[in-house]
């Protein structure tokens, strides 16, 4: 095993998506601190990744896509994420929202996103503070949402929105409840507010944006509402949006702690510290606690990309998922956050002063992790709610 971390079953179109990856390591790592400085990444940065195919790698083949699994995706935004946690970011949220979209929108909105001879990078929150109203083909829509990361360099943008009827009402499922859809729309059809001024995860853009009376076409509108059935046969389809989803918040994670634990190796190289006998990485203490912080990251991700290959596998072959499948890949999710915040603590009190002065890639770690973990994606309730599904699945042994 290199430092890199174990695979698990990694495929031929992985393994190339990895190598492209790591070939933009160098500018995105140049780039990270203009992007700070802008709020999101620069425009070389996000014409390297359009023209590596990083964005599409999880739209199937069919689609025109890299076709990979989403633990071979994970693998790919963390070594991103490694050189610079907003581009990651931004990556992660054009790799799942294109790949989502591909199999749950109208065949012929996937073909005129993905087949066509410009493909397209999608963005925007699931949410619904929207309002659409049903006109001849499509939807007319209002509304403003938040976090709309990688918005600048987005093709189209995407909303969640409650469908009322002609006199105001909410529109209600089967089921009882809300109607609800996720529309895609142009970039230059939405306003976007440029109102992203945080402390952490500085260059993700994500801003709120804006729609006024957008008419949106029925072939880029996607029901979420409830369990639909897909376009695509493909088993990550039938896994669910939350678990496809949050997959791509584990991979900034395991990002986070990368970059962090490089980092402090390389700082403590032979550095001298008042009061200690030989130098921070010769020292005991700083060895110990070095070895049991990697294996934290190394243990973290081994069960994230395992959880994500065992519940697409199952998907594959059986059209469905078990509940103790999801559980466990947003268990592995929310888990791979708590343990970055130790991992990550760990490095900034040994890495010393060179840990926070700027520009400092490990004081953006710092601050880009405290954002992370607060993500409702990861947020301590999904713990509770994955639990009931493991505790049957230890039950049943």
């Amino acid at each position: 095993m290199s430092v890199v971390g174990a695979s698990v079953d990694r495929t031929p179109e992985g393994s190339d998506y990895l190598e492209r990856a790591r070939g933009l390591v160098k500018l995105i790592e140049s780039e990270a601190e203009e992007g700070e400085r802008t709020r999101t990444v620069t425009d070389k940065v996000a014409h390297a990744l359009r023209e590596s195919g990083l964005p599409w790698m999880l739209v199937p083949k069919s689609m025109g896509g890299g076709g990979l699994k989403i633990f071979e995706a994970v693998e790919v935004t963390e070594q991103i994420a490694a050189a610079d946690t907003s581009a990651g970011w931004i990556l992660q949220a054009y790799v799942w929202g294109g790949g989502l979209h591909a199999g749950m929108l109208p065949p012929s909105g996937a073909k005129r996103l993905f087949l066509g001879g410009n493909k397209q990078t999608i963005c925007g929150s699931f949410a619904p503070p929207g309002r659409g109203f049903i006109v001849d083909g499509g939807l007319k829509i209002t509304g403003r949402w938040a976090f709309g990361s990688g918005a600048k360099h987005a093709d189209y943008i995407g909303g969640g929105v409650k469908v009322y009827d002609d006199e105001g009402n909410v529109r209600r499922n089967a089921d009882g409840g809300p109607d609800i859809r996720f529309a895609l729309m142009r970039k230059d059809q939405v306003t976007l507010e440029g109102n992203w001024d945080v402390s952490g995860l500085v260059g993700t853009d994500s801003q709120d944006y804006s729609a006024d009376g957008v008419v949106v076409p029925d072939e880029l509108i996607g029901n979420i509402s409830t369990a639909v059935e897909p376009n695509l046969p493909d088993g990550m389809y039938r896994m669910g949006t939350y678990t496809i989803t949050v997959a791509g918040h584990a991979s900034m994670a395991l990002g986070l702690m990368r970059r962090a634990l490089k980092e402090v190796a390389e700082l403590t190289r032979g550095k001298e510290r008042l009061g200690y006998p030989v130098p921070v990485d010769e020292y005991p203490l700083f060895l110990s606690e070095f070895a049991k912080h990697e294996a934290m990251y190394q243990a973290a991700r081994l069960y994230v990309l395992d959880a994500l290959r065992e519940a697409q596998a199952y998907a594959d072959r059986e059209r469905s998922i078990t509940p103790e499948l999801a559980g466990r890949v947003r268990q592995a999710s929310t888990w791979a956050h708590q343990v970055a915040e130790p991992v990550i603590t760990f490095a900034r009190v040994w890495a010393g002063t060179k840990g926070f002065r700027e520009p400092s890639a490990l004081a953006r770690v710092g601050r880009d992790v405290a954002v992370a973990v607060t993500h409702v994606q990861v947020d301590p309730i999904t713990l509770v709610d994955s639990a009931p599904a493991l505790l049957d699945a230890w039950r049943s042994i």
